[in-house]
């Protein structure tokens, strides 16, 4: 058959009489037959929900309050400069927080695990090289890199989940 009409072009009729290819199907991850193709994962797959839009200026009027999952309990931080997170008192005139009483040891939790750090408008969380690891909003912070923390943050220590509430001091 010639694709070709009286004029010499190419016969547009004979093309509609074509079947339409069918799309190109998509893989889920792990299913391609492409292995060493890096697949595109859109920040909201892997970034908390809770952590979007989320408040990180915190004045010297504010106080941290970390709420333990687990225990179901409130604990309100006081950051001079910086307070290590973990299990035990481990250095002598250290500001440590001892999170032992919220079954730290079952859930993971380092001696010396995490350091918050506080700057001249907002806290930052640091992992001190731990075995289990520190989470920010479901991702693992590399050790000795801090990040900024924001009110309504998701904070895991090892298998601990805390969450990240920033409040006003009352005054007396």
């Amino acid at each position: 058959m010639n694709n070709l009409n009286s004029t010499g072009k190419p016969n547009t009729d004979a093309l509609d009489d074509q079947p339409t290819p069918e799309p190109a199907e998509t893989n889920p991850v792990g299913e391609g037959e492409r292995p060493n193709e890096t697949i595109l994962i859109s920040r909201e797959e892997f970034i908390s929900p809770h952590a979007q839009n989320r408040r990180a200026y915190f004045s010297r009027s504010m106080q941290l309050v970390l709420y333990i999952m687990e225990t179901d309990t409130r604990i309100p931080v006081y950051i001079e400069n910086y307070i290590t997170l973990g299990r035990e008192e481990t250095h002598l005139g250290e500001q440590h927080l001892d999170l032992s009483a919220h079954n730290a040891v079952q859930l993971g939790v380092s001696r010396r695990h995490a350091r918050l750090i506080r700057s001249t408008a907002t806290v930052m969380i640091e992992d001190m090289s731990t075995l289990n690891g520190t989470y920010l909003n479901g991702v693992r912070l590399a050790a000795g890199q801090p990040a900024v923390l924001s009110d309504g943050d998701e904070l895991r220590l090892g298998k601990m989940l805390m969450a990240v509430i920033f409040e006003k001091m009352e005054r007396p």
